[in-house]
């Protein structure tokens, strides 16, 4: 189990969605839609957990909505803010308390 924690500013981001990839670099094909890409929302904490299925390079992008900017044409233009996570998962990857 992978759990992570989306925060802005030291706090956090509940409700947020994430969007979860495996990076098939070894060439596989998915084997149903659900592995091509997991799409969550964070809990009241900001919290998100998923069980990475297979070894490879794992890909967690948190993305919301930010404040618009002003253009350089001086119209308002919408603002996405999102963070990215790699992390690769193994057979030999053990579970670690801090």
């Amino acid at each position: 189990l992978f759990t992570a924690r989306v925060l802005l500013d030291g706090q956090p981001m509940p409700n947020t969605t994430v969007e979860i990839e495996r990076i098939r670099t070894d060439g596989t094909k998915a084997l149903t839609p659900w592995h091509e890409k997991i799409v969550l929302q964070t809990d009241q904490n900001g919290q998100f957990s998923f069980v990475p299925n297979r070894t490879g390079w794992w890909c967690c992008h948190a993305k919301t909505e930010g404040a618009p900017l002003k253009g350089t044409d001086g119209q308002s233009k919408d603002l996405e803010l999102g963070a990215l996570l790699w992390f690769y998962a193994d057979s030999q990857t053990e579970s670690r308390k801090p």
